[in-house]
């Protein structure tokens, strides 16, 4: 009888765990082993467009054209190309809960929203503004963000010498003085670090044209590759048309005051971009004031500073 017992107890045990793995199962979406593509990489492209409605709603569910925003545009953003077997980020998870980025899930690109401060009317006395970011793209758990504003006169480098965004001095700016500064601790958390790719520009100028980019990168807040630009943006070259509403933006008054180079009627600057230039001597992208991209030398005086980042939700 006893023995009887007990195995009346170890099978409604094994039921029950059953049906517990039954109830967690009916709440995964199990997606396909992801696809060996032509260059060698693995990607699922089910998997890409049902996490990014973003890209579908632009690339549509053609899966070339998802591995191939994917390898311009989305490894460089953080974006993954299957299914991961790990949690989501620690990042994601210190954000769900942090008002700093309350409403961000509903936002659209073109939306606007706001994060960290940044002096921006020129009167220090008043204290910081408010930074105003562009939504470029919002992936269901990030947004992909742009400052509204040229928020500062910044070169690429302090001399001449022709180096990639690794080693630019923007890139120091961006990712030590301007983050420390512009965020407290609360943004901070909800700021991700990517992988930037860094891919050679010359399938953006065309044939003859454009240059080695570096190595990739971990940023937390980063200039735009043309790809990105190209993208989110649709920036072209100056050779293919030389204006762009959507690449335009005027610069603060401070940063005029730092230097920045400001129309003096529409108070438009240029802004710099994180690829390589379209050949040598002109050694950085550059986006002029009325939109195009163009090539000038790291050094040049003038060009303003658009950060962009991605924040979690």
């Amino acid at each position: 009888m006893k023995k009887a017992m007990k195995w009346a107890c170890k099978w409604k045990c094994l039921v029950a765990l059953v049906l517990c793995v039954c109830c967690v199962m009916q709440g995964m979406t199990v997606y396909a082993a992801p696809e060996v593509m032509p260059d060698g990489g693995l990607f699922d492209a089910e998997f890409y467009a049902a996490t990014y409605p973003d890209v579908v709603a632009v690339f549509g569910t053609d899966p070339a054209m998802l591995y191939w925003h994917y390898v311009v545009a989305g490894k460089a953003e953080g974006r993954l190309p299957y299914a991961p077997t790990q949690p989501a980020q620690t990042t994601q998870q210190a954000a769900a809960n942090s008002s700093v980025t309350n409403g961000f899930a509903a936002m659209v690109p073109g939306s606007v929203v706001t994060i960290g401060r940044y002096e921006q009317d020129g009167n220090l006395a008043n204290g910081s503004e408010p930074i105003e970011w562009i939504v470029l793209a919002n992936d269901g758990h990030r947004l992909f963000i742009l400052s509204k504003y040229i928020l500062e006169n910044r070169a690429w480098l302090h001399d001449y010498a022709n180096v990639p965004w690794e080693a630019s001095d923007l890139r120091a700016w961006m990712n030590g003085t301007f983050y420390d500064t512009a965020f407290t601790a609360d943004e901070k958390q909800c700021i991700v670090e990517v992988t930037n790719s860094n891919q050679n520009s010359a399938a953006f100028y065309g044939p003859g044209l454009g240059l080695p980019c570096g190595n990739d990168t971990k940023d937390k807040v980063f200039a735009l590759s043309v790809y990105e630009a190209q993208a989110y943006l649709g920036a072209v070259p100056e050779t293919v048309a030389d204006w762009n509403p959507a690449m335009q933006a005027t610069t603060t008054i401070y940063a005029q005051q730092q230097g920045c180079w400001t129309h003096s009627v529409n108070r438009r600057g240029f802004w710099w971009l994180r690829s390589a230039g379209a050949c040598a001597g002109s050694h950085v992208a550059v986006v002029q004031d009325h939109g195009a991209v163009v090539s000038h030398v790291g050094n040049a005086a003038g060009e303003g500073a658009r950060p962009a980042m991605w924040v979690a939700y």
